[in-house]
């Protein structure tokens, strides 16, 4: 590049930056300005000429530069978030829907009686759980009575005709 050239760059620069033009320009068109202002002013310099217009240029441009790239690194910040809320969204959407049927299916198990789900056999029962597990009141009262009619010790006590046999529970493991 010439001196001419130079200063042709520099012109061309000037019209491309006007404020109505710079902000249309996209960020290669700007890269490629910055380039060739930057060479020609390498030039300029090297032919003793002054960088002032030229540097304020390169200034102009490098700010222009910064802008579009925050711009650009916005959008795609935003973009990448609004993604990323949808994804939150749709996980939370499916967890309150489980949470609903959990809590529905719980409720629902806590509700039913299992003992007419689950029939009894013969193989299942057996005599002293039933004993067991409900005394009647007569197993209760009874060895009171006995006891207090037999306060007086008897050589071989004989059970009367009036008495009931009591039938206590088998010993438990």
């Amino acid at each position: 590049m010439n001196v001419d050239e130079a200063r042709e760059t520099v012109q061309c620069a000037f019209r491309a930056m006007a404020p109505e033009t710079l902000p249309n320009l996209t960020l290669p068109q700007l890269q490629e300005h910055y380039d060739a202002l930057c060479e020609a002013r390498l030039v300029l310099l090297q032919h003793g000429y002054t960088s002032d217009s030229a540097d304020g240029l390169l200034h102009t441009l490098r700010q222009e530069i910064a802008g579009k790239l925050a711009e650009q690194r916005g959008e795609r910040h935003h973009t990448e978030s609004v993604g990323l809320d949808r994804r939150i969204l749709n996980w939370t959407r499916w967890a309150v829907v489980a949470a609903v049927v959990v809590s529905i299916l719980v409720a629902l198990i806590a509700e039913t009686p299992f003992s007419r789900l689950l029939r009894a056999t013969a193989s299942q029962a057996s005599p002293t759980s039933s004993i067991r597990s409900s005394p009647t009141r007569e197993t209760t009262t009874a060895p009171m009575a006995v006891e207090l009619q037999s306060a007086t010790p008897q050589a071989s006590p004989t059970p009367s005709e009036t008495e009931t046999p009591i039938k206590l529970p088998p010993p438990a493991p």
